[in-house]
């Protein structure tokens, strides 16, 4: 299964500091793909494509985001968008389970 997670790396994330650390979007999607790298091995392939970097804005999914007007962040899964704006952790398990993924023991 491919994860591919587009946004803003730089935005920031979180309740204002009220509630704990404020992080950007990168860092949080670096810690879902180093989690999910850890639980599910080679079962999964992750991607973050940060806009910020000029590099990727012409990869085909940040074009789509843009051409669809998306809320961003987007999850592509397997080249699909799942989610957009939120991304929910438990649906995403959800998704893994379904689809039969099985965490390492």
């Amino acid at each position: 299964m491919e994860l591919v997670f587009v946004g803003r790396g730089s935005e920031k994330v979180g309740c204002g500091g009220s509630c704990g650390p404020v992080q950007t979007l990168g860092e949080q999607i670096r810690q879902v793909l180093g989690g999910v790298s850890l639980a599910y091995g080679d079962q999964l392939q992750g991607t973050f494509i940060d806009l910020d970097e000029t590099k990727t804005n012409e990869h085909p999914l940040a074009k789509q985001c843009r051409m669809n007007n998306y809320n961003l962040p987007v999850l592509f899964i397997d080249g699909q968008p799942r989610f957009q704006g939120v991304i929910p952790l438990t649906a995403l398990k959800a998704i893994f389970d379904e689809t039969g993924l099985q965490p390492r023991t």
